[in-house]
């Protein structure tokens, strides 16, 4: 995501990334998914202060995402599928969930 502007201008490498379809023969997939399953439930329980301004609940919301076992866990996982795609830009990518 590019942080130019503002955070609905994507990066246009993101449509670039060789993205498989699931295969639930495939290891790394399930794992994904058990992982995403985990950080909805924590997404589910996010307590949002609507005194708060939204930009400031979406930084927390990514914050607490992040800092769980499951976000750091789909950080590493994707990190390593970055990596292993040598043509494509490698960039510090991080989590990103909107919520």
């Amino acid at each position: 995501m590019s942080y130019g502007k503002d955070e609905r201008h994507f990066d246009k490498h993101i449509w670039q990334l060789p993205i498989p379809k699931f295969d639930p023969s495939n290891p790394m997939h399930n794992e994904l998914a058990r992982l995403c399953k985990t950080l909805h439930s924590l997404a589910a329980k996010f307590s949002v202060d609507v005194d708060l301004h939204f930009a400031a609940t979406r930084r927390h919301f990514r914050e607490q995402i992040e800092a769980s076992e499951a976000g750091i866990e789909v950080n590493e996982m994707s990190m390593n599928c970055s990596l292993s795609v040598a043509k494509y830009p490698v960039r510090s990518y991080r989590l990103v969930i909107r919520a």
